[in-house]
Protein backbone atom coordinates (compact mmCIF):
# COMPACT_ATOMS: atom_id res chain seq x y z
CA UNK A 1 0.00 0.00 0.00
CA UNK A 2 1.19 3.63 -1.21
CA UNK A 3 1.57 6.12 1.24
CA UNK A 4 -0.24 9.26 0.48
CA UNK A 5 1.85 11.87 -0.16
CA UNK A 6 2.40 14.79 2.21
CA UNK A 7 0.18 17.41 -0.12
CA UNK A 8 -2.59 15.13 -0.90
CA UNK A 9 -3.33 15.12 3.09
CA UNK A 10 -5.72 18.25 3.87
CA UNK A 11 -4.52 20.81 6.12
CA UNK A 12 -8.55 19.30 8.27
CA UNK A 13 -7.43 16.27 8.57
CA UNK A 14 -3.96 17.21 9.84
CA UNK A 15 -5.49 18.97 12.71
CA UNK A 16 -8.10 16.67 13.49
CA UNK A 17 -5.37 13.37 13.61
CA UNK A 18 -3.16 16.20 15.81
CA UNK A 19 -6.29 16.46 17.91
CA UNK A 20 -7.04 12.66 18.01
CA UNK A 21 -4.33 11.86 19.49
CA UNK A 22 -3.57 14.81 21.83
CA UNK A 23 -0.63 15.95 20.04
CA UNK A 24 1.22 13.41 19.15
CA UNK A 25 2.83 13.96 15.92
CA UNK A 26 3.70 10.19 15.22
CA UNK A 27 0.59 8.48 16.34
CA UNK A 28 -1.17 11.41 14.27
CA UNK A 29 1.15 10.40 11.01
CA UNK A 30 0.32 6.78 11.62
CA UNK A 31 -3.65 7.35 11.62
CA UNK A 32 -3.22 9.21 8.20
CA UNK A 33 -1.17 6.78 7.14
CA UNK A 34 2.28 9.23 6.54
CA UNK A 35 5.28 9.95 7.48
CA UNK A 36 6.01 11.99 10.27
CA UNK A 37 8.31 14.69 8.31
CA UNK A 38 4.89 14.93 6.34
CA UNK A 39 3.30 17.05 9.56
CA UNK A 40 6.38 18.56 10.52
CA UNK A 41 7.01 20.36 7.22
CA UNK A 42 3.01 21.52 7.60
CA UNK A 43 3.52 22.17 10.85
CA UNK A 44 6.61 24.51 9.76
CA UNK A 45 5.04 25.93 6.61
CA UNK A 46 1.89 26.90 8.77
CA UNK A 47 1.67 28.18 12.73
CA UNK A 48 -1.71 27.32 13.64
CA UNK A 49 -0.43 23.44 13.85
CA UNK A 50 2.15 24.33 16.27
CA UNK A 51 -0.45 26.60 18.21
CA UNK A 52 -2.80 23.81 18.28
CA UNK A 53 -0.21 21.03 19.75
CA UNK A 54 0.60 23.68 22.79
CA UNK A 55 -3.46 23.62 23.46
CA UNK A 56 -3.35 20.18 23.81
CA UNK A 57 -0.55 19.55 25.68
CA UNK A 58 -1.56 23.02 28.11
CA UNK A 59 -5.13 20.83 28.38
CA UNK A 60 -3.03 17.47 29.06
CA UNK A 61 -1.29 19.36 32.13
CA UNK A 62 -4.14 20.94 33.46
CA UNK A 63 -5.47 17.56 33.43
CA UNK A 64 -2.72 16.22 35.39
CA UNK A 65 -2.67 19.11 37.55
CA UNK A 66 -5.92 18.82 38.39
CA UNK A 67 -5.36 15.05 39.56
CA UNK A 68 -2.60 15.91 41.73
CA UNK A 69 -4.42 18.04 43.61
CA UNK A 70 -7.47 15.55 43.98
CA UNK A 71 -4.86 12.87 45.14
CA UNK A 72 -3.36 15.75 48.16
CA UNK A 73 -6.80 16.06 49.26
CA UNK A 74 -7.88 12.42 49.29
CA UNK A 75 -5.00 12.23 51.77
CA UNK A 76 -2.19 10.46 48.87
CA UNK A 77 0.92 10.56 51.07
CA UNK A 78 3.28 10.53 48.14
CA UNK A 79 1.92 12.71 45.82
CA UNK A 80 1.35 15.42 48.73
CA UNK A 81 5.54 14.74 49.63
CA UNK A 82 5.92 15.32 45.58
CA UNK A 83 4.17 18.29 45.45
CA UNK A 84 6.03 19.70 48.08
CA UNK A 85 9.00 18.93 47.08
CA UNK A 86 8.62 20.03 43.58
CA UNK A 87 6.17 23.17 44.15
CA UNK A 88 7.29 24.16 47.70
CA UNK A 89 10.64 25.13 47.25
CA UNK A 90 10.01 28.45 48.28
CA UNK A 91 8.70 27.36 51.61
CA UNK A 92 11.93 25.58 52.52
CA UNK A 93 10.34 22.34 51.09
CA UNK A 94 13.31 20.53 49.55
CA UNK A 95 15.43 17.43 49.51
CA UNK A 96 18.52 18.13 51.39
CA UNK A 97 21.84 16.96 50.77
CA UNK A 98 23.98 16.51 53.74
CA UNK A 99 28.12 15.93 53.84
CA UNK A 100 31.15 16.82 55.11
CA UNK A 101 33.90 16.92 53.93
CA UNK A 102 36.96 14.93 56.09
CA UNK A 103 40.74 16.34 55.84
CA UNK A 104 42.45 12.83 54.93
CA UNK A 105 45.95 14.01 56.20
CA UNK A 106 44.02 13.95 59.77
CA UNK A 107 42.55 11.00 59.93
CA UNK A 108 44.76 8.25 62.38
CA UNK A 109 44.22 4.57 63.32
CA UNK A 110 42.27 5.41 65.85
CA UNK A 111 40.45 7.69 63.83
CA UNK A 112 39.78 4.52 61.62
CA UNK A 113 38.96 2.62 64.35
CA UNK A 114 36.44 4.61 65.58
CA UNK A 115 34.58 5.33 62.34
CA UNK A 116 34.18 1.67 61.80
CA UNK A 117 32.93 1.22 65.72
CA UNK A 118 30.64 4.18 65.42
CA UNK A 119 29.98 4.10 61.52
CA UNK A 120 30.59 8.26 61.80
CA UNK A 121 33.50 10.28 61.50
CA UNK A 122 34.18 11.55 64.54
CA UNK A 123 33.84 15.52 64.94
CA UNK A 124 37.45 16.64 65.19
CA UNK A 125 37.80 15.77 61.35
CA UNK A 126 34.82 17.42 59.88
CA UNK A 127 35.55 20.46 58.38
Amino acid sequence: MNKPRGNSISNKSILKAIRDNNGFITRAAKQLGCHYTTISKRMDKYPFFKKEVELILEGILDKCEYNIFNAVNEGDLDTTKWLLKYKGKKRGYIDKVEFSLVDLDKVSNKDNDYIAEHGEVPKHLLK
